[in-house]
């Protein structure tokens, strides 16, 4: 299971670096793990600190609809959301439509 969960994380990431690198905009990831953003993107005029998240659409009942989970586990057992203070931008791959959606 967390296999699967990494393996479209990691799916969920390239995507968000293919479309900012086809947009002429620079993706950097931290160099260390456990930041609460998962990249910056840079569009040569600002720096936004994103969260990338992958939705399969599958869980929802409501046509039009993506579920996220919008909590990080930063210690056992523990969750904490993400707050405007820690992230600009949301970044979502949905597989379903090949598309990355985008929440400011």
């Amino acid at each position: 299971m967390i296999c699967e969960q990494l393996r479209k994380a990691d799916i969920a990431r390239l995507k968000v670096e293919m479309r900012a690198l086809e947009k002429g905009i620079i993706c950097s990831r931290p160099v260390v793990e456990g930041t609460r953003y998962d990249c910056i993107l840079d569009t040569g005029s600002k720096l936004y600190r994103a969260q990338v998240k992958y939705a399969n659409g599958k869980s929802s009942n409501t046509e039009g609809v993506v579920q996220v989970n919008l909590r990080k586990e930063i210690r056992k057992n523990r969750n904490a959301a993400y707050t405007d203070s820690e992230i600009d931008v949301l970044l979502v791959y949905v597989p379903k439509i090949d598309s990355v959606l985008v929440r400011t």
